[in-house]
């Protein structure tokens, strides 16, 4: 989830310079399918940490709670850009 966290940053970066250069707009459109792209795996990886942190918790018996915060609110935070970035491409198409 990290990787993917690093490389949503590094591709929001990008579009962000972009756009303060002027960038082609088939530049910028792929950025942002790279973004979403790149969301979309972090939420399918978060959805996977879920499920072993449960299987951990049930065999080890013990709780850890740091990871089940970051955990949420890495989901929220990619939720949310997830939403802004759809209201974007949106906006860009019409």
């Amino acid at each position: 989830m990290a990787f993917f966290f690093i490389v949503s940053i590094l591709l929001l970066f990008f579009y962000l310079i972009g756009n303060y250069q002027d960038f082609l707009d088939s530049t910028q459109i792929f950025l942002l399918s790279l973004l979403h792209v790149s969301l979309g795996l972090q939420l399918a990886c978060g959805v996977w940490l879920a499920g072993f942190l449960v299987y951990r918790n049930k065999h080890e018996h013990r709780r850890s709670l740091l990871r089940w915060i970051l955990l949420i609110l890495s989901f929220v935070c990619c939720a949310g850009l997830l939403v802004a970035l759809s209201y974007v491409q949106q906006w860009l198409q019409s």
